[in-house]
């Protein structure tokens, strides 16, 4: 097989693919889309070709045939650079209890899932979900509200103290000035009486 080293986006959506495979020698391969196919029926092993390709960043398997649970900690677990994730209208999305915090948690280089992306705040309210259920997630909830205020008010409060520096120097040179411009007006009266 030859190697395209040059290619990065490769569209196969709409082809009746059953099985991913032959993607080795694409090592730049960043973005990869086979929407509406028929992967899936034959479990795992049509997804196992995914691995051998890691430089996969952005993947799109929606409206696929996938059901089997295990793809998550199998197959795109083990994808090092998955940041972007299609698979809407598979059945594992139905299968996986908690479907988008699940997800979350187990694809920690995730940005973006589906129809939004995965931020921050969201990952951590997923980890903490994870860590004690429902009443983790609302201690933590709570928590970054807690942190997001005491940062505003945090900036707040360096705006205001800028504000009083700016104000105290703008002061302080229009005293200068003016003791300046005093000072001149003394000397030219004085030069005027010599």
């Amino acid at each position: 097989r030859p190697k395209m080293p040059l290619l990065s986006n490769l569209n196969l959506s709409d082809n009746r693919i059953s099985k991913i495979e032959g993607l080795a020698n694409l090592v730049k391969l960043s973005t990869f889309q086979v929407k509406r196919n028929e992967i899936g029926h034959g479990g795992l092993d049509d997804l196992v070709g995914l691995l051998e390709c890691p430089s996969i960043s952005a993947l799109d398997l929606s409206d696929n045939r996938i059901a089997d649970k295990e793809m998550v900690t199998e197959i795109l677990a083990k994808m090092p650079n998955l940041a972007v994730l299609y698979m809407q209208n598979n059945p594992v999305c139905k299968e996986i209890p908690h479907y988008r915090k699940t997800m979350i948690i187990s694809l920690p280089t995730l940005k973006y899932l589906d129809d939004r992306p995965v931020f921050e705040d969201e990952r951590r309210f997923a980890v903490a979900w994870k860590r004690g259920g429902l009443e983790e997630e609302r201690k933590e909830r709570a928590l970054y509200k807690k942190e997001q205020e005491d940062e505003h008010w945090r900036r707040h409060n360096e705006f205001k103290a800028m504000m009083e520096r700016y104000k105290q120097e703008h002061e302080a040179k229009l005293l200068q000035e003016s003791s300046s411009d005093q000072h001149s007006e003394t000397e030219s009266i004085d030069s005027k009486k010599i």
